[in-house]
């Protein structure tokens, strides 16, 4: 678990914002939590470009974002987002 905290400086004391978790399986984030560890969104992952799990860093790997379908060039980058929600492309 990895936590992101940002504050703002209120003239006299730093002051929590807000607060976000992400959560991994090995090297794949597979979960965004608010501070009080509700799921915002949460990550899918299948097998990389190469054919392997987490072996070419997740490049290609990517299936499912929150509510978005990953679509994927031949070089394994990310061409656009599909909302299962509408079926509109995000």
């Amino acid at each position: 678990m990895r936590i992101k905290k940002s504050y703002s400086w209120t003239g006299t004391a730093w002051q929590l914002d807000s607060e976000l978790r992400f959560a991994y399986d090995n090297n794949c984030i597979i979960a965004e939590l608010d501070g009080s560890d509700s799921v915002i969104r949460s990550y899918v992952w299948g097998l990389d470009i190469d054919g392997g799990l987490g072996t070419a860093g997740g490049v290609g790997g990517l299936l499912l974002s929150g509510n978005e379908l990953a679509y994927y060039d031949g070089n394994g980058n990310i061409t656009a987002m599909l909302d299962t929600g509408t079926g509109n492309m995000a």
